[in-house]
């Protein structure tokens, strides 16, 4: 029976924790130091091929080849130019790692924050190598100027930091850039003739919200930086910009910086660069207008944080489809005409700090007006969902042959989809047959062919692209000229045939988006005024020539039907209601309109002045385009100067404006005859793993390097290990799929040492680690003097459900010695110790915040986890559990002034059992004589199989050990205030008051025995006055088991160590106990 009870106990140990989940360093080993962490889903396996030229390596994996050419191709010009700019030349090899597409960009593990990280940051050195990460989005356009981008960013760091190894060190402890400086550069080099910039630089600066442009994060802080910089460069020059940022360097001050290099301080420039460009939009604002009359609000109060899209009517006219996305958490919503109301049937994927993907879904209604359909992404498959307006009801069906749809729309007869796609790094036009599940391939080349739809029935089909030619070339070894703008083109699928029809030819203007209104008359965007309106066109033919045969000619009547304050997004058009649907970002949100609009507007055309924007494009366009030209910037091999005329005017001479003939004589240069550089592909290569260094650690400490139980010594004491130095360093392969990490820890008396050895392998789902970990400590009580060593191997098994969510398995196997060193006749005598437990851990993780700072978050994470224990030898029978939780919120109140809130609760049972000690902070370096950091005389109970010991922390007001028993629950509350970044409009270029934050706090908590901490009988409670036999004077002290702490504290990095001081009144009992003061090196939960 008792084999049989045994049994039993370790199934259902074994079945509760494979339903809690577990994990390696998750549980309350140490105090508040548990990790978290974010996961990458891989879906895919990726075989990794490489090309090598001379200043950088372009990777990448199946079907990504063409990618790969194209990529190398231009990163070879851009370099070059972008060298040129910015005057420096690249001291370091690039690595350019292509993606075939953004979903499989995101199963990377290259730049994973795992959780892992450590509590205490000082002394760690990050080795990152110049990787780039370009993934395409079914525009060559735009891939380039990812391609810019990286370039120029990593250009702009080794000129801020340096390209060796020493510089870089040295210059990012001592260099504080605030957060517009660098992202605002590289997208300013980057992006500086896009339109999208433009709208949200004007949008930002007539909400005004850029004039405390220190205060800015993220996106916004990055358009804001655009605009300054390219305000700087307008004004001064674009030469003012890389002497700008030498000067940062050199004076490794911003403002300083700015001072020598323009003579005016930074906070003036500011202000002249604001004012100038709020001058300049509100006057454009004045001759445009904001929305058509009698236009009806389909979103009555938009969401700022939201992003609207894909706004599509139904045929009938009664609904409105679109799409909100919210950091990456999109829905899809129909709004009724007729009742306006509003229904949301679909919420998918989650809020998350990454790019955002906005390509998906895409929506398209059947010519019915009962089904809506919508394409999107889900775990490296693409779906089409047929979604019944009637019955509520969805069909899914997978899309198989591309790898990307970019958008797409019905036949009349919705037999067909058409389908602008990507497949193998081609963006081409295809249809689709929906009884059959069949594709046919239109366009294969190079270029980008976007935005198709039916023409003429089922007949045409019109699209944008950006080819320079009418003739398709399906020789996909051929490289077409792609050109920076699109235009119009048609297909006739009735009579097919390798000629396009072009509809548009405009030079650096954008058309895009038709939509047909009546046979041979479409509606579509163009920006040919700087801001984005509608614009309507009608092609026609006349006779060119005629010889055996008549010729005709295709010309096109175009006319814009809006002019916009801002920029239209996206649109639809109703044949039936003669009704638009608009999409547009304006000052603080978005805005969806549907107004009526009437036919008989066809023929007027809509006077849009042109911005100074559209003006100032086109010029930097033509500059642009000779500063590429190798033969424009040429440096002069001799210079002729033609010979002064033989004769001399007698005319009389003004000498107050006189010009001398030399000063008239241009320079002619004689350049150097080169050949034009053709670009050649080198030999293609295999990657196989090779480890680099990516982690060097080398600190002070006062905690553990990793979290373990520590063994019970046989008393109320917890081992502290002090002052000791750590080393560590990590190694992993190119990908990160793959990494090594081995760290030792020395203690002042070299007695208590700690050694780590950690392997893990991230390249498919299922991630493993593997870790061996030796620690060593001394316990010294009233009766004994003993060394503990503690051996231990983990296996861990981590399966992410996605991004956030997260299921970690840990199998261990841990061996305790216990040394007793001989003090007395006893001590000589007794025997050591030697215990081998065996060991399951399982953890559930949700991970969802993002950094607004050093120690500062927003959202939420938590974890519940459960473990089981089971001692292994003959004559044992002795097993723990362990289940516990902790639930951690961080709520911005404005701006970086944050309230973070904290529950944990843990509780351990069996015959072998955990005791917690609770009291004090993670990492206390105390100095103080007068206070402990352990209260050895609060009792433990010793009748108890305790079999390891932990503290539970934060309780701030006391010292480890207020309370004590195997459960225990604490809750803290805490209010972060940055206080000075928070004041001051300014950068500041001290690290120490950049991160300086005052902190209020109040924490609660409590260690009890059993279930209930009411009813519980604790040892703490108790006092025993006489030992001696036969009487014992126990005292009953009815401790109340809560204890609360409130105080205050200050924060701040300090030679790149995180310190922490507390000063905390604890309340026990009702009694305001004195102030506690705590002096750490480790950051808050």
């Amino acid at each position: 029976m008792i084999f049989g009870a045994n049994i039993a106990k370790r199934f259902v140990g074994w079945v509760l924790f494979q339903t809690l989940a577990l994990a390696t360093f998750a549980q309350f080993y140490n105090g508040h130091q548990m990790t978290f962490g974010k996961s990458r889903v891989q879906y895919n396996d990726f075989y990794w091929q490489y090309y090598r030229f001379p200043k950088f390596d372009t990777y990448f994996y199946v079907s990504g080849s063409q990618l790969a050419s194209y990529i190398s191709e231009i990163a070879s010009n851009e370099l070059e130019y972008i060298e040129y700019s910015l005057e420096e030349i690249l001291q370091r090899r690039i690595i350019f790692i292509v993606y075939n597409k953004q979903s499989e960009f995101r199963q990377s593990n290259i730049g994973l924050v795992t959780g892992a990280e450590d509590y205490n940051i000082g002394g760690v050195t990050r080795i990152i190598d110049n990787k780039v990460f370009l993934y395409y989005e079914g525009d060559h356009v735009k891939l380039k100027r990812q391609i810019r981008a990286s370039i120029t960013e990593i250009l702009i760091n080794e000129m801020l930091y340096g390209g060796s190894f020493r510089d870089r060190v040295s210059s990012s402890t001592m260099l504080n850039l605030p957060e517009w400086f660098t992202p605002g550069l590289i997208s300013y080099m980057a992006y500086d003739l896009d339109f999208e910039t433009e709208a949200k630089i004007k949008n930002a600066i007539l909400e005004g919200k850029v004039q405390k442009i220190h205060r800015m994060h993220g996106d916004n802080a990055k358009i804001a930086g655009h605009a300054f910089w390219r305000y700087l460069a307008e004004t001064y020059g674009p030469e003012i910009v890389p002497q700008i940022v030498y000067m940062t360097r050199i004076s490794k001050s911003v403002e300083s910086g700015f001072l020598y290099v323009l003579g005016m301080p930074l906070k003036e420039a500011l202000s002249d660069w604001f004012y100038y460009h709020q001058a300049r939009y509100t006057e454009e604002q004045k001759q445009k207008e904001e929305h058509p009359g009698g236009s009806v609000k389909i979103v009555k109060r938009p969401n700022r944080k939201k992003v609207y899209q894909q706004v599509k009517m139904s045929p009938d006219g009664t609904y409105i489809s679109y799409v909100t996305n919210q950091d990456g958490q999109y829905a899809i919503w129909l709004y009724n005409t007729q009742t306006r109301r509003t229904k949301k049937i679909l919420r998918r994927e989650n809020k998350l700090e990454q790019i955002t993907d906005y390509s998906y879904p895409l929506l398209a209604w059947h010519p019915t007006g009962k089904v809506l359909t919508y394409i999107y992404e889900r775990k490296g498959l693409i779906w089409l969902d047929f979604y019944t307006l009637e019955t509520g009801e969805t069909v899914h069906r997978e899309l198989f042959y591309l790898d990307k749809v970019l958008d797409y729309s019905y036949s009349p007869d919705g037999q067909q989809l058409v389908m602008s796609g990507v497949i193998d790094g081609f963006t081409d036009i295809f249809t689709y047959s929906l009884a059959a599940s069949t594709f046919n391939r239109i366009t294969n080349d190079l270029t980008d062919d976007l935005n198709p739809g039916f023409s003429e029935g089922s007949s045409k089909i019109i699209f944008a692209s950006n080819r320079k030619t009418n003739l398709l070339n399906n020789n996909k070894e051929a490289k077409p000229e792609i050109q920076n703008n699109f235009d119009l083109f048609v297909y006739n699928t009735s009579e097919p045939t390798q000629e396009l029809q072009r509809l548009t030819d405009t030079w650096n203007v954008d058309e895009w988006a038709p939509k047909e209104f009546k046979r041979q008359q479409f509606f579509f965007l163009s920006d040919q005024n700087g801001i984005v309106n509608k614009g309507f066109a009608a092609f026609d033919s006349t006779i060119s020539f005629i010889d055996t045969s008549i010729h005709y000619r295709i010309f096109t009547n175009r006319a814009t039907i809006t002019n916009r304050a801002f920029s239209i997004q996206g649109f639809d058009y109703n044949r039936v209601t003669h009704s638009f649907a608009d999409a547009s970002k304006e000052v603080k949100r978005y805005s969806l309109i549907n107004y009526d609009w009437s036919p008989d507007l066809v023929s007027s055309n809509t006077v849009v002045p042109e911005t100074w924007f559209r003006n100032y494009h086109d010029e930097q366009y033509q500059l642009d385009s000779l500063m590429r030209n190798p033969e424009a910037r040429n440096e002069p091999d001799s210079l002729v100067v033609e010979e002064l005329p033989a004769w001399l005017s007698d005319t009389l001479i003004d000498i107050n404006n006189y010009v001398f003939e030399i000063e008239k004589q241009a320079l002619k240069f004689t350049p150097d005859e080169e050949k034009p550089k053709v670009f050649a592909l080198p030999k293609q290569l295999v990657y196989f793993t090779n480890f680099y260094s990516n982690l060097l650690v080398t600190q002070v400490d006062f905690g553990f390097m990793n979290q373990s139980y520590q063994a019970f010594t046989g008393s109320a004491f917890y081992f502290n290990p002090g002052f000791n130095v750590l080393m560590k360093i990590g190694a992993n392969d190119l990908f990160e799929d793959y990494k090594i990490t081995g760290g030792i820890r020395f203690s002042v008396d070299f007695e208590s040492n700690e050694y780590l050895v950690s392997v893990e392998n991230l390249k498919n789902r299922l991630d493993k680690q593997y870790i061996y970990h030796r620690q060593v400590f001394e316990s010294l009580t009233e009766s004994s003097f003993s060394k503990i060593f503690t051996n231990e191997l983990m296996a861990v098994y981590k399966y992410p459900f996605s991004q956030i969510h997260a299921l970690r398995t840990t199998a261990s196997l841990r061996y305790d010695e216990q040394v007793y060193k001989s003090i007395d006749a006893n001590s000589l005598k007794q025997s050591n110790d030697h215990k081998i437990w065996a060991g399951l851990k399982s953890e559930f993780i949700v991970d969802n915040v993002r950094g607004l700072g050093l120690n500062l978050w927003d959202g939420s994470r938590m974890k519940f986890f459960g473990e089981y224990y089971n001692q292994l030898g003959s004559g044992y029978n002795s097993h723990l559990f362990v289940v516990g939780a902790d639930v951690r919120n961080y709520l911005p109140i404005h701006r970086d002034l944050v309230f973070a809130s904290r529950l944990a609760w843990s509780t351990s049972f069996g015959n072998s059992l955990l005791i917690y000690y609770l009291g004090g902070v993670d990492n206390w370096m105390n100095f103080s004589n007068n206070t402990p950091t352990f209260d050895q005389s609060v009792n433990i109970n010793t009748e108890k199989n305790w079999a390891y010991q932990a503290v539970a922390t934060n309780m701030r007001g006391f010292v480890q050990n207020v309370r004590n028993g195997n459960s225990f629950a604490v809750t803290n509350f805490e209010l972060r205030w940055p206080i000075i970044r928070y004041v001051f409009n300014r950068p500041i270029s001290s690290d120490f008051f950049n991160n300086f934050m005052v902190i209020g706090f109040t924490d609660i908590g409590s260690a009890w025995e059993g279930w209930n901490p009411i009813n519980a009988r604790n040892a703490y409670d108790y006092e025993e006055l006489n030992q001696s036999k036969p009487i014992r004077v126990v005292i009953d002290q009815k401790h109340y088991p809560l204890v609360a702490g409130v105080g205050f504290g200050l924060r701040s990095r300090f030679l790149g160590y995180y310190i922490r001081t507390d000063w905390a009144w604890g309340i026990d009992g009702g009694r305001v106990l004195p102030r506690v003061f705590y002096l750490s090196l480790c950051t808050d939960f």
